[in-house]
């Protein structure tokens, strides 16, 4: 054992249980073949981002006509999150209610859940984007799959780079430590003083001989952190990655990373682009078996009105009457 690690040691005794190691390369191997295989697990933090953000969304959602009570807010928020995470979300009709089908095939235009035949008409199967060959659902990353793989990577290496172990590291002379009753190496005093420290001052010899008599001497300890040091190309490709993934998905960066305005015209944005469309995909499918509903954000309302004050604020700002201006903004008159 090394000076450095007998010191580390004394300092922070370490997990004596041994974990997986090997090179940078040898890791980026093995999640290569872990992704191949399809073993990778988990999402990425991008995919969550916008996976809870659709969650959210239809948790609030009002559901109005005469199936209404067959799609509870819990069976929406969750359909609304498959749809964007693996691209559809399968029921099936059971005793008037909506089961998740955990699994499921489709032979011409049957489906086989859990041993039994279903036709089209008792299933509601919203789909993100349909693939022709097979009627399965595909999700907007499994299109990008190598920008998903390489999201997911970056962050599996960032994680086992936090997993380092911390410790701090003190040059310090005669660390010879001796052996007690046991055979068991004791450390030397200075040791035993700084790990006990907490915040209190102790004696200790300089680290260098000739204190004050050299023009080089050391006057005192100079302590080395040893952890995680994560590259800073990895963080930058980490961020990048994380933007490109919210993109691929429907949301904007600035939804995310940029000021309030950014932020406000950033959601409408995504309401108008990604959150109105699932409500449209999820109110076909529900049509399609025999389940008509309405569904209605109050989101997607306060949106709409704040733009519309904003717009009628603007328009009277630059001389319009304010009927004129509620006609162009779009807010209707009030009738006495």
């Amino acid at each position: 054992m090394s000076l450095r690690e007998r010191v580390a040691n004394w300092i922070a005794p370490a997990d004596r249980a041994t974990q997986g190691g090997g090179s940078f390369s040898a890791a980026l191997m093995a999640l290569e073949l872990a992704q191949a295989r399809g073993t990778l697990a988990g999402i990425s933090a991008a995919e969550e981002v916008i996976g809870g953000f659709m969650l959210r969304c239809f948790a609030a959602a009002q559901v109005e006509g005469v199936y209404r009570r067959q799609f509870p807010r819990r069976l929406l928020k969750m359909v609304a999150r498959d749809l964007l995470l693996n691209g559809e979300s399968v029921y099936y009709r059971h005793a008037g209610q909506l089961r998740w089908a955990a699994d499921y095939s489709l032979d011409r235009g049957v489906y086989k859940i859990h041993g039994r035949e279903y036709l089209p008409s008792l299933v509601f199967h919203p789909r993100y984007i349909e693939e022709r060959e097979t009627g399965r659902g595909v999700s907007p990353l499994l299109q990008a799959a190598r920008l998903r793989s390489m999201a997911r990577q970056v962050e599996t290496i960032m994680e086992n780079e936090s997993r380092a172990a911390s410790s701090y590291v003190v040059p310090i002379p005669n660390v010879e430590g001796t052996l007690d009753e046991d055979g068991k190496e004791v450390p030397p005093e200075f040791v035993k003083n700084m790990k006990n420290a907490k915040g209190r001052g102790f004696v200790a010899e300089t680290p260098r001989g000739g204190f004050g008599q050299r023009e080089h001497s050391q006057p005192s300890f100079e302590q080395t952190r040893l952890g995680m040091d994560t590259p800073a190309n990895v963080s930058a490709i980490y961020e990048q990655s994380h933007n490109y993934v919210l993109n691929a998905m429907g949301a904007p960066n600035a939804m995310y990373n940029g000021g309030a305005a950014d932020l406000r015209d950033s959601v409408r944005l995504v309401c108008g682009t990604l959150v109105k469309p699932v409500i449209a995909i999820i109110e076909d499918a529900a049509r399609e078996c025999g389940l008509p509903v309405t569904i209605e954000l109050p989101l997607l309302a306060d949106l709409d009105l704040a733009a519309k004050v904003r717009a009628l604020q603007g328009l009277i700002a630059s001389g319009h009457d304010i009927e004129e201006a509620m006609a162009i903004a779009g807010i209707p008159a009030v009738e006495e």
